[in-house]
């Protein structure tokens, strides 16, 4: 028997055999499970397509994605863990066969955050290769949680950086860092504390704040593409640099016959 079970965006067909085998003593029964997800279509014009999976022991399904204008994908790890060393994560490029992540199946020691994988064509399949013993559906790791992007530009080059001022009581402000726009001609950057919204149309820098040193603080970038629009991670304060202590000359030693003072000297560190 067949039993479909419709999403919003797609449909996952679970399909359940039973085989009955008789012996001389007595019967047993087999009952086996196949899961497929098929084809998912992901509407390029829709942005980010988020998804999940947490495999199974023995696991050998295979998600497929498939833009629908004929654009390439590209497959964002927001998070997720396999067990290392025995549960390997493969990407197969649009040939089917190309595999994207030979390198780092396992990802960072098991954890899949931020790896991302590009198609050279309109296709791109999410599998994970499981042994029989450990597995996501046993409670044993995060499932994995992905974007499915279609590339219709060219992301940007950004990166947010801060003054180091930390201190309670201190203030930081954070600077935006532009250093390429991508395919964009104009990029719009906000933040969730209420800042007027800053624009750019050339490289450069766009600084934010001030802010309470212990504020955490989340940038919103509008790139007027929906799969090139990202939202930054919480950015803390961190102070920046390191300290080096200035050498105050040789040490010197009094000797006193009646009547001593003590000489007191202090270290001086530039930032």
């Amino acid at each position: 028997m067949n039993i479909k079970l419709l999403s919003q965006k797609n449909t996952r067909t679970y399909r359940f055999v039973k085989n009955l085998s008789t012996t001389v003593a007595s019967m047993v029964v087999f009952l086996c499970l196949s899961v497929s997800y098929g084809q998912t279509t992901i509407p390029c014009a829709d942005g980010a397509f988020n998804d999940t999976y947490c495999y199974t022991a023995n696991d050998t399904t295979e998600i497929v994605y498939t833009s629908d204008t004929g654009f390439p994908l590209k497959l964002t790890f927001i998070e997720g863990t396999v067990e290392l060393n025995f549960d390997e994560v493969v990407i197969l490029d649009s040939d089917g066969v190309t595999n994207l992540n030979a390198g780092n199946p396992y990802g960072n020691t098991g954890d899949m955050s931020g790896f991302v994988f590009e198609s050279s064509g309109d296709t791109i399949t999410l599998q994970v290769t499981s042994d029989g013993i450990a597995s996501c559906v046993d409670g044993l790791f995060v499932p994995l949680n992905y974007d499915i992007n279609c590339l219709t530009c060219t992301d940007p080059t950004i990166e947010f950086t801060n003054d180091g001022m930390c201190e309670t009581g201190q203030q930081f402000t954070i600077g935006v860092d532009i250093t390429d726009l991508g395919s964009s001609t104009s990029i719009t950057v906000t933040d969730d504390q209420g800042s007027a919204a800053q624009t750019a149309t050339t490289a450069g820098v766009l600084f934010f704040g001030p802010y309470p040193a212990t504020t955490g603080v989340t940038f919103t970038v509008d790139t007027g593409d929906l799969n090139c629009d990202f939202t930054s991670g919480i950015i803390e304060c961190q102070a920046q640099g390191s300290c080096d202590v200035l050498d105050a000359g040789f040490d010197m030693f009094i000797d006193c016959e009646t009547f001593c003072t003590d000489l007191v000297a202090d270290y001086i560190a530039l930032p």
